[in-house]
């Protein structure tokens, strides 16, 4: 069994970021369909596709939902960004993720925490 972590970085504005966000949903879900451990996690301006994808009339809100239980989301950036309450346990919102700890964020300069 492989274990794989997909990250979203790409933010909402471009059809380049949606087709980033897509792919990486059809990575993860791919995975997921073969019996690997595999998840899907929003950092950084990612965090906004949660809100996006959420909503039930959004094209790939499908693809999205049936990753929910492997899905994750930074809850600083999503602070950071103002979606804080899209990543908010319930509903079809992923799972939150905890900040690096301390001794993870000292290895990285600019990390929140440092």
């Amino acid at each position: 069994m492989n274990k794989v972590f997909v990250l979203v970085l790409a933010d909402i504005e471009t059809k380049e970021a949606l087709g980033r966000v897509v792919n990486a949903m059809q990575t993860a879900k791919e995975f997921k369909d073969a019996g690997d451990e595999v998840r899907l996690v929003f950092d950084g301006a990612g965090t906004r596709w949660i809100g996006e994808l959420g909503s039930s009339g959004h094209k790939y809100h499908g693809l999205f939902a049936s990753l929910k239980d492997r899905a994750g989301a930074c809850s600083y950036c999503a602070a950071a960004f103002g979606v804080k309450s899209a990543v908010e346990p319930g509903g079809d919102s992923p799972r939150r993720i905890r900040r690096a700890s301390q001794s993870q964020a000292r290895r990285f300069r600019g990390v929140p925490g440092d």
